[in-house]
C-alpha cells in the first residue's frame, strides 16, 4: 500500500494512476488527521508525506509518526526547495528519502516501490519472529531446561544423564521441541532458537535476569562445566 499526504487533490489522483499502473494499491489523503484515522499499520506500506506548506511542522509530523503513533513504515518527504539542512532534519526525525518540487511522479512511484518491498520483507521478519515467539512461550519448564543441552550438541543419553531422565523421556521431549518450533530437526531446531536468541524471544528457566541465556549455558556444558551453566558458583 501506498499512502499520500497532500493537500492537492490532482497530485493524489496522479499518484493513485501511477501506482495503479505498477500493481500497488495506493490511499491518499488531504490532511494529516485523514491518514492517521484510515491507515493500516498492520500491511506493509510507504508513505509519501508532502510538507510543502508547513515544512517546519511537517518535521514534527514524522516525529509524531514514529514516536507517538509507532508508524514504522518507511516515510518519503516531498517538499518545495529547501536547504540540506532540512533534508537532514528530515532523515534524522525518520524519513527514508526526501524529495524537492518539482519531482518527477514516475519517480516518486519507483521510490516509493522500493521501499514497500523492503517495508514488505520487514513486515514478514516481524511475522515470522511473533510466531517462533509464540510457539516457544508454550514451551514446558523441562522442555526450557533441555535447550540448552541440544544447542550444546549434547545426545539423549547424555540429557537423560544430566537431568536424570530416561532415554525414552527425553527423546519425546525433543521431538516435541521441534515440532513445537516448527523445524525440521534438531540442526534446524538450533537455527531457530539461534534466531529467538538473537532477538530476545528465547524461553528462560527463571525470571533471575543475571541468569545465563540458553546458548551461555550451552556454551558452559559444552566446556564440561554443567554447574555454571545453571547459573551456580563452582567453589
Amino acid at each position: 500500500m501506498i499512502y499520500s499526504i497532500d493537500e492537492d487533490k490532482g497530485v493524489r489522483d496522479s499518484l493513485a494512476h501511477l501506482s495503479g499502473k505498477n500493481g500497488i494499491e495506493f490511499c491518499g489523503f488531504a490532511s494529516f488527521e485523514g491518514f492517521c484515522e484510515n491507515c493500516r499499520p498492520d500491511i506493509p506500506s510507504c508513505l509519501l508525506l508532502d510538507l510543502q506548506r508547513h515544512e517546519a511542522g511537517g518535521l514534527d509530523v514524522i516525529r509524531h509518526l514514529r514516536v507517538e503513533l509507532k508508524y514504522v513504515a518507511p516515510i518519503i518527504v516531498v517538499a518545495g526547495a529547501s536547504s540540506t539542512s532540512h533534508a537532514v532534519s528530515s532523515m534524522k526525525r525518520g524519513a527514508v528519502d526526501y524529495f524537492e518540487k518539482p519531482v518527477d511522479p514516475d519517480r516518486l512511484i519507483a521510490a516509493a516501490k522500493d521501499n514497500l518491498i523492503t517495508d514488505a520483507t520487514r513486515a514478514f521478519r516481524r511475522a515470522a519472529l511473533e510466531e517462533l515467539r509464540v510457539r516457544l512461550s508454550g514451551l514446558t519448564l523441562r522442555q526450557r531446561q533441555i535447550i540448552p543441552l541440544i544447542c550444546s550438541g549434547a545426545s539423549n543419553k547424555r540429557i537423560a544423564q544430566q537431568l536424570h531422565l530416561s532415554m525414552n523421556t527425553v527423546f519425546k521431549h525433543r521431538a516435541l521441541l521441534i515440532k513445537t518450533a516448527g523445524a525440521e530437526n534438531t540442526a534446524d531446531l538450533v537455527r531457530l532458537l539461534s534466531i529467538a536468541e538473537q532477538n530476545h524471544l528465547m524461553p528462560r528457566t527463571t525470571t533471575n535476569d543475571h541468569y545465563p541465556s540458553p546458548f551461555v549455558q550451552a556454551k558452559y556444558i559444552a566446556q564440561g562445566n554443567y554447574e555454571n551453566s545453571s547459573g551456580q558458583k563452582q567453589h
